[in-house]
C-alpha cells in the first residue's frame, strides 16, 4: 500500500504553525498513524484523513509518497 510522506525536518515546523493541523498529528503519533520511514528522514501518514488534511493545508511542502510493500519513497502524490 502506498501513503503520503513528508522530509520529517520540513514537515515538523510546517505543522506546528497550525494548532488545530499539529493537534491531529499529535493523536496520530501517538496511534502510531505516523511512521518513520527512509531511517527517519521521512514521515509516512498512515491516516488518510490526516493525509489529506495535510495536502490542503500544506501545498508549499513537498510531498513523497511511501510504499510499504518494497519500502521505499518515491516524489509525488500516491496513486
Amino acid at each position: 500500500m502506498t501513503y503520503v510522506a513528508y522530509e520529517a525536518l520540513e514537515v515538523t515546523p510546517a505543522v506546528l504553525a497550525h494548532p488545530e493541523l499539529a493537534q491531529r498529528w499529535k493523536y496520530a503519533a501517538q496511534n502510531n498513524l505516523i511512521k518513520a520511514v527512509g531511517r527517519g528522514r521521512y514521515s509516512a501518514v498512515l491516516d488518510e484523513r490526516l493525509a489529506t488534511a495535510l495536502r490542503h493545508t500544506l501545498p508549499e511542502v513537498v510531498m513523497y509518497c511511501y510504499n510499504d510493500g518494497d519500502d521505499t519513497i518515491c516524489i509525488g502524490a500516491p496513486a
